[in-house]
């Protein structure tokens, strides 16, 4: 799912260059009824393509960053890299 959505979070405007979506839908950030440490993190690595600018990077991030479950994401926009920080436990 992470994959899918790192693809869509820039737009072409009217003009043709890349623009950030206006706006993320709004979802919880941890399931609810999942008790669990929040001691226990892995880490993912994921390859983004179709960024060419740091407002892409940034809407990528953003979108990642709200997702369920994610404690951190930093995205390089130069390495076309994301790495995520997430909690196994409401991940998939």
């Amino acid at each position: 799912m992470a994959a899918k959505l790192l693809s869509w979070a820039c737009i072409r405007n009217e003009n043709g260059g890349l623009s950030p979506r206006p706006h993320y839908p709004s979802m919880p950030k941890y399931p609810k009824g999942v008790n669990v440490s929040f001691d226990e993190e892995s880490k993912a690595l994921f390859s983004v393509i179709g960024m060419t600018c740091t407002a892409c990077a940034g809407s990528v991030e953003k979108a990642v960053k709200r997702l369920p479950g994610i404690k951190e994401a930093v995205v390089d926009v130069l390495n076309n890299r994301a790495q995520v920080i997430f909690y196994p436990a409401f991940v998939n």
